[in-house]
């Protein structure tokens, strides 16, 4: 699926054009259907004879993609196998998105999986809905029924329970295969793309730019599922968990099973590298939630060990202690006559441990009034942010949620990771 060339073994794979690579030459003026030609025509750059031509660009064609790069040389193929003349059909239909779906070679869609998907992409008014990503259908192994599945084989608590919560705010994270995509390249939009390569020049110090093939799903780790699914909440697309099985396939042997786990968990180290410490689009709401998560937790932390029901602004000077003072005295002293505490017979045994009980039930309660605060100015922002974009049609300079699902799918992420 790839048109893997031949390659001599002792060759070390690279991502980039180097000597031992396979490349091909591209034009400044090339088009999309020049690409096969082009293709065609790839050689190996051979030790000392380094091809550089100012007016020409190299390619390198990328052998070491895995999965994800047999899908994207699929995709491109047919995205220009789709836009031949004979494949127009010269009304709206040209410029709408296509659906991609995947199938593992292990697996068998049913007769209905299309059926079934597709609605999953439409508002109930059969409008096309664009913030619809992809869709996910759950894995299932007929022979590994679930008194046998000691492995886990059928994912059993990631679809049947993690997925039926996270499908609350679209936030369903690809699985691969039984995964349908809406894939929707802008107009006149070419099957290469530029990247700054990964190695620095040797004469300039400096890392260029290069020419790539369009690459839709992930190609630089071993979780290419999660790795698309997190491009597409960075995008602010959602996802659909179709809770059916639509689609059967064959069991991996344990040792292969048991791999296939350790490829995940590595991939899922490497991905979060990759992700935290890049300058992607969007990476930095990704560091806002993390570090959302990071206060939330110091604020546990602190409440569990604090002694006073001193607030933190008044430590820092940003509300007046006199201030203070005027609303938490009378707090605690309603707290303190409360009926459930006055007259406990406990504390009428107990008197000295009234004013502790008190001085924690204050900073709990104060713990949780801070919290609520926070939440509901992350909400009437997030929901100004979507009045201002999805109503007035005002596009900010920046991607940044503005529908609070969004941000639930942003904690499901950085889980992930």
């Amino acid at each position: 699926a790839r048109a893997k060339p031949m390659e001599d073994e002792r060759t070390i794979k690279a991502q980039h054009v180097a000597p031992g690579t396979w490349y091909y030459k591209l034009p400044m003026n090339a088009e999309n259907n020049d690409w096969l030609r082009l293709r065609a025509s790839a050689k190996e750059m051979v030790y000392g004879l380094e091809d550089d031509d100012p007016n020409m660009n190299n390619v390198p064609l990328r052998t070491s993609r895995g999965k994800a790069g047999g899908l994207n040389f699929a995709e491109n193929y047919l995205s220009i196998y789709a836009d031949k003349p004979e494949n127009v059909y010269g009304d709206d239909r040209d410029g709408a998105p296509c659906l991609f779906a995947i199938c593992d070679a292990r697996h068998q869609f049913q007769t209905d999986f299309f059926h079934t998907t597709i609605p999953y992409f439409f508002y109930e008014d059969m409008e096309l809905n664009p913030y619809v990503g992809f869709t996910q259908c759950p894995q299932f192994f007929h022979e590994m029924q679930d008194k046998l599945d000691y492995l886990d084989n059928n994912n059993a608590q990631f679809f049947r329970l993690n997925c039926m919560i996270r499908n609350c705010c679209g936030g369903v994270s690809s699985c691969g295969t039984n995964g349908t995509w809406m894939i929707r390249h802008p107009d006149g939009d070419l099957v290469w793309e530029q990247e700054k390569r990964r190695v620095r020049d040797t004469e300039t110090k400096r890392k260029s730019k290069e020419y790539v093939e369009r690459r839709t799903f992930h190609e630089s780790c071993k979780v290419e599922d999660t790795a698309s699914s997190l491009q597409q909440v960075l995008r602010g697309r959602r996802s659909q968990f179709i809770n059916r099985r639509l689609s059967f396939g064959m069991a991996k042997n344990p040792v292969d099973y048991l791999a296939a786990v350790q490829r995940w968990a590595e991939g899922g180290v490497v991905l979060s590298m990759q992700t935290f410490f890049s300058a992607h689009k969007g990476v930095y709401m990704l560091w806002v939630t993390f570090l959302f998560f990071i206060c939330f937790m110091i604020s546990l932390f602190r409440l569990v060990n604090k002694t006073d029901t001193e607030w933190v602004a008044v430590r820092w000077g940003l509300v007046d202690q006199s201030f203070f003072d005027s609303i938490m005295n009378p707090f605690v002293q309603w707290l303190r006559s409360f009926a459930m505490i006055a007259e406990s017979e406990y504390f009428r045994h107990h008197p000295k441990l009234l004013e502790d009980y008190v001085t924690m039930l204050a900073q709990f309660v104060t713990w949780v009034i801070s919290l609520v605060l926070i939440l509901v100015i992350i909400f009437l922002f997030t929901e100004l942010l979507k009045l201002v974009q999805r109503v007035f049609g005002c596009k900010l300079p920046f991607v940044w949620p503005d529908e609070m699902r969004w941000w639930g799918r942003l904690l499901i992420s950085m889980d992930n990771l």
